[in-house]
Order: C-alpha cells, then structure tokens, then sequence
C-alpha cells in the first residue's frame, strides 16, 4: 500500500508543486507587467491630453481682441464664444480685468463678479495656472447650461493676457469638465478588457475616483512597499484581492503636479482562474489515481506469493523511471492473473497520464505565451499612439523632446554638432479665419508632407505645436543645414494649394554646441530666430552664426 501511494505522490505532486510555486508567480509577475505596461501607456496620453488644453488656453490668451481692445466690449465677448466654440474641450471660457473683476464670458456666466481672491485668477497673473478638480453644484451660477449632475467636475486653467507691450491686462480662464477625459480612455482601452474584468481607474491629488465614476468618492488604492515595484496583489477596500498597477500622470507643467494617478487592476480570482482549474483537475486525478491504488493494493494483500514479490520488484522498476519493463509473472490463479493484467494496463494508464499532463502544461504555456505577445504588441500601439501627431502623422512634441535629448547626450558623447530648425508658416491665422479651419488643417497636412519629402531620410521631423514644425539634422554643420532649409522653404513656396494659393513659411536655424548645457538652448535659440525671420517680412530663413545669414 505504501508503495503504491508513493508511486502516486511521485507523478503528481511534483506537477502540483511547479504549479504553485514556480508557474504562478511567474505568470502573476508578466500580468503585471502587462498592466503596468499599459498603464504607463494610459498616463502618457492623458499628459498630453493635459499639455495639449495648457498649449489652446496660451494661443487663446495671443488673441489680438483680447491684447487691444477693451475687455468689456461685445467683441472680446463674441471672440470668446468662437474659441468656445473651436475648442469644445472647454465648458466655460471668461476674463478678468485686472482689478479682478469678470468682464466678459462664455453664456454670460460669472460676468460683474469678483474673482480677485480666487486662485485660478492670482495664479493667472503669474503665469499659466492648473487647479485640481473642482466639485460644484448644478445650481451655481459657474456651471454652463446643461449640467444635470448632481454635481459638476472640471478642471481650471488661467493665463495672463497682455498688451503687445507685455503689460498685464487681465487673465484669461477657462473650465474643462471631465468628458474629454472618458472619450480618451475609452480610445485606449483594449477591446476584451470587460470580459477580462481589466479595469482602468483614474484618482485626482485628492484620492477621488474621478473615471470611471466622477461622483467625488474617495478613492484609496493600495500602496506598494517599494517605488521599485510595478504592482501589487493586496485586498482592497471592497473586500476583495486584485493584482494592480499604479503609475503616476507627469506634472501637467513644470512644478504644477496635479497629482493624478492611473490604476489598472484585475481580480485576481480572475487572473489564477486557468491555473485554478488547471490545479483542480490535477488534484481530482491524483486523488482518483491514490484511491485506485489503495483499492488494488488492498486486494492483493490477501495472496503473498512469489508472483506477488515479482510484481513489487517490477513496480519497483517502473517508480524508478523503467516504464518499459515487461510485466510477463507466471500466475496460478485467476486473482492473481487478473492483478498482474491490472497492474500491467495501471502502468499504462499512468504512462499516457503522466505525457497527457505534459501536453496539458505546453498548450497552457503556449496559450499563455500568445496573451503576454498581444499585450505586448496592445502597448506598443499605445507607445506609437503617444508619440504621433494625429493630423500630419508626423512625430508629436513628446516624441520631439526625446529625440532632442539623444541627440544631445550624442554630441556631448561624440563631440559632433548637430542642428536644429524651426518652421512656423506665415499668416496661418488670416488661412483659418478666411477660409476656415478645415482648409487650414489641409494646409498643416500639406506643410508637413512637403517638409518630410525634402529632408533627409537621417533627419527627424516633428510638429512642435500648432502650425510650427520642428527638424532635427544630425551631424550636420549649420552650412549644410543651411541647404536644407532652403530647399524645404523652396518647395513650400512652390507648392500652390488649389483653394488657399501660395503659403510660405518662416525658418529658424541654430546649431547645437559643446558649451551648451541643455537641448533646450539650441531650440531656444532656432525660435528667436524664427520671429526675427517674421519680422524681417517672413518667406525667409535666418541662421545662427556670428553674422546672421539672411535668405
């Protein structure tokens, strides 16, 4: 009897074992870095999202109604109505003068109050101002027409607006509710993440669930011990275990962290439940095989015998890893003929056991294999999605920034210069309000198809922001550099649009040196360049060298 128990424990404990203890954390560990993976990727495109609203609300405040004409007048009124009305991200949109008085707005809401105490206008003087999520009642007079929340969620954003002498006139705010956060997330969200119970939460500075759920409940996801540590399994506060990642939004501007960070979690009942079954059936079969033993070794006990002792030594044989020892035991009754008959297709049956479990385990490894293959390649989409400008389909400003940096560290490393271009095209303003704004983003695709096909194939193009397009020329010395910008100029100059006519662009050139101390300086330097090109009479590219170089 015990022979046969240890034969048992010795083919499927060992499985169980590797299950528990090796296979599991394994699979656990690449789930989470999947959803670490993707949660990164969630966190970059809400960045963006948060720079792009912060980049609107600066071009508004350029207006030209809004730098001259008086504040309370109907047209700075009617002028923001239309940048309402182009930018549907923003509920409200209002400004201050600058004794803190709301002079004129959006729906007419806010207009004779007092705002000179509130942050987002004391922060508006000083320069560009985020505030955190705010939670108001429907019934306020700052919440826009429509709203039938019990309560309204937005975020504020203010900057200053000054005279073309950069005197301070007033702050320029703006309210932005929570929509374009839920249409964001439902864009990156993979497809079977319901059927897979993968859920994608968002918590504000405050630890409120502000998505899926912006009803202001607080929200307390589970720390992890260390920083080192992608994600956690933990029991949350409903009582149940999840395997989960937290990766937190970047600072929506320099040294204004809104403190937002995005989970993505998935029960982890859910995340075991193959190997869970897979451990079931394993443990039913080996009970199964041990009460069958225990049964024919009960049965035997009552006949010792030589061919008894044959068959031990055989089952011997076979525990030691013999599977094919012959079971040939002359017998002289039936009970023991048919033992030896039943011992004989045992061994077989465990056998075909013992390789259908291997089989088993190599399907689920595969099966496994395949999942953690189409996460990977779901997050490589987020990653090209993050960096990629949708109009033009050139590299975004992200995407710029980063190649920027490993340009720098290259030459720094190298000591080989490179050069950085900025083309910004004339008079895009007068292009969208005369012929509007659908012509205007034909024109962008245009610009940048014309710009990618007259560079080199080494350079790297990228739209930095609005109609301005950045080009990185590595090792490439400012004469050289020269000679591409005019040929993109050129050929901008060249291409007439059907409906628009000619457009012309303006260039900044600068080259990167060694006594430089960031990557930012030579972009610096190209967009002063840039304006001097503008106010020199635009069509034109001015360089950086000791004496300009005017085209």
């Amino acid at each position: 009897m015990m022979l046969f128990a240890g034969l048992a424990l010795f083919i499927c404990l060992p499985a169980y074992l590797y299950i528990e203890y090796i296979y599991v954390p394994r699979f656990v560990g690449e789930r989470g870095n999947a959803m670490h993976d993707l949660a990164s990727g969630i966190s970059a495109v809400i960045d963006e999202n948060l720079r792009e609203r912060q980049r609107e609300i600066g071009l508004m405040a350029q207006e030209p109604l809004l730098r001259t004409a008086p504040l309370d007048s109907p047209e700075v009124a009617a002028a923001l109505t239309r940048l309402q009305a182009a930018h549907p991200n923003f509920s409200w949109i209002g400004i201050a003068d600058e004794t803190g008085i709301v002079t004129a707005a959006t729906h007419s809401l806010r207009v004779g109050e007092d705002v000179k105490d509130q942050p987002g206008f004391t922060g508006g003087l000083k320069g560009l101002f985020i505030r955190d999520l705010r939670w108001v009642n429907p019934s306020s007079a700052a919440v826009p027409p429509g709203a039938t929340k019990q309560t309204t969620t937005y975020l504020d954003l203010s900057v200053p607006v000054a005279t073309d002498g950069a005197t301070i006139r007033g702050v320029l705010g703006a309210h932005i509710d929570l929509n374009w956060l839920t249409a964001v997330l439902d864009r990156v969200t993979p497809a079977r993440a319901k059927d897979n119970q993968l859920g994608i939460i968002v918590s504000n500075g405050s630890d409120r669930f502000i998505y899926p759920d912006n009803e202001a409940s607080i929200l307390m996801p589970p720390q992890a011990k260390n920083a080192n540590q992608l994600y956690i399994d933990s029991i949350w506060e409903d009582g149940r275990a999840y395997l989960s990642s937290t990766v937190p939004v970047q600072d929506a501007s320099p040294g204004k962290s809104l403190g937002w960070h995005v989970v993505v979690r998935q029960p982890l009942t859910r995340t075991l439940e193959n190997i869970a079954t897979l451990k079931s059936v394993l443990l039913g079969a080996s009970l199964t095989v041990i009460v069958i033993f225990f049964s024919l070794a009960r049965w035997s006990a009552t006949t010792v015998s030589r061919p008894l002792r044959q068959l031990a030594r055989i089952a011997k044989k076979i525990q030691s890893g013999d599977e094919r020892t012959p079971i040939d035991i002359p017998t002289a009754t039936t009970d023991l003929r048919n033992l030896v008959d039943a011992f004989a297709d045992m061994s077989s049956t465990l056998i075909s056991s013992k390789q259908e479990l291997a089989s088993s385990n190599e399907q689920l490894e595969r099966k496994v294999a395949e999942r953690t293959a189409e996460l990977l390649k779901a997050n490589e989409g987020l990653q090209s999605l993050a960096r990629r400008d949708v109009l033009t389909s050139l590299s975004n400003r992200m995407a710029a920034d980063e190649r920027l940096t490993l340009e720098f560290v290259r030459m720094k490393r190298s000591q080989i210069s490179y050069c950085v271009m900025m083309i910004d095209i004339d008079s895009f303003k007068r292009i969208n309000d005369t012929f509007g704004h659908a012509d205007g983003d034909q024109v962008l695709q245009s610009v940048a198809q014309v710009i990618n096909t007259s560079v080199r194939e080494s350079d790297f193009v990228a739209r930095f922001g609005g109609e301005e397009f950045l080009v990185v020329l590595p090792a490439t010395s400012i004469a050289g550099a020269l000679v591409v910008a005019e040929r993109c100029r050129n050929a901008i100059a060249s291409a007439q649009d059907a409906k628009v006519g000619q457009v012309t662009v303006s260039i900044g050139l600068a080259e990167a040196t060694m006594s430089q101390r960031t990557a930012n300086e030579a972009v610096d330097l190209a967009d002063g360049l840039l304006y001097e090109a503008k106010r020199a009479g635009k069509n034109r590219t001015i360089s950086a060298r000791p004496t300009h170089v005017r085209w």
